[in-house]
């Protein structure tokens, strides 16, 4: 447990050096949840396409019948799928892979040990209270980006929820706006998102130390993201980087086991990263 804890220690000082290049690294944490769901609905996909008997059963007997599937059917949807996913360029592939891997390692043998600790110190709900916390802080890169792309309810929407959940969600704590009674949902807004929507296109792939899959386009949003952070404003200079560093490390501690599921639903798992980190930022774009 001691070893655990040293290596787990080494994994937070090299994250808040990494933090202070990319001070709004938390979308890309976000992104897990979703990649999985991505690459799990298109095994379900694949496998619900393929040829071969189906067994259904009669209501009027209740006894199984084998019902030959029609080996001729067109493939329309898994051809509209095809033609739906977004191309994006991957020069730095060689690179990129080398990344995934040094992240791969680092999750197994530093992030990994170290959630096990804090997971168990900290329990779920204080997690995800600080997430909350966090994400209402961070509402001024919404609501920016909400007005960039002139979706001005959007952007009336983000103000009110940091009103309601700064004042009876007890400072962010709670979000108290997305109930079922008031109803206000977070808004899926950030610059590369508002970039996106004038047409501005990924450029190509990155794999980022630490932080996982980005693009061109991305990365330079996520930095305009941390400037609008208000935290980033903080002193001495440290203050900022040490927050950062808390919001990625508590976001990321909500997912884990995903990674491992993520993992273990694709033959290539940088390939299925890919594929599901362009296409969920694509599904984002409004």
């Amino acid at each position: 447990m001691y070893k655990n804890l040293i290596v787990s220690g080494n994994f937070l000082i090299v994250i808040a050096l990494a933090v202070l290049f990319m001070p709004s690294s938390a979308f890309c944490t976000s992104v897990l949840p979703d990649a999985v769901q991505a690459i799990n609905s298109e095994r379900i996909h694949t496998a619900s396409n393929a040829a071969g008997p189906v067994l259904l059963a009669s209501k009027e007997t209740d006894k199984a019948e084998i019902s030959p599937v029609d080996t001729k059917a067109p493939a329309t949807t898994k051809d509209t799928d095809d033609a739906d996913k977004e191309i994006v360029a991957d020069p730095l592939e060689p690179v990129n892979r080398l990344m995934f891997g040094f992240n791969d390692k680092l999750y197994f043998w530093a992030m990994k040990p170290f959630f096990s600790v804090y997971n168990a110190a900290l329990p779920e709900g204080i997690r995800i209270a600080g997430r909350n916390f966090f994400d209402n802080i961070a509402m001024p890169v919404r609501f920016v980006s909400c007005l960039v792309q002139i979706r001005i309810q959007c952007a009336g929407i983000e103000i009110a929820r940091f009103g309601i959940n700064s004042t009876i969600g007890m400072a962010g704590l709670f979000d108290t706006a997305a109930s079922e009674k008031i109803n206000l949902k977070p808004q899926d807004a950030d610059m590369g998102l508002a970039m996106a929507h004038y047409g501005i296109g990924d450029g190509f792939y990155l794999v980022l130390p630490f932080l996982g899959p980005s693009s061109l386009r991305d990365g330079v949003g996520a930095v305009a993201d941390g400037y609008l952070t208000p935290t980033s404003y903080l002193n001495p200079f440290y203050v900022p980087i040490a927050i950062s560093a808390a919001n990625y490390i508590n976001r990321a501690s909500l997912q884990v086991g995903e990674y491992e599921d993520l993992k273990n639903a694709s033959i290539d798992p940088y390939v299925a990263i890919k594929d599901a980190y362009i296409q969920y930022r694509k599904g984002k774009i409004k």
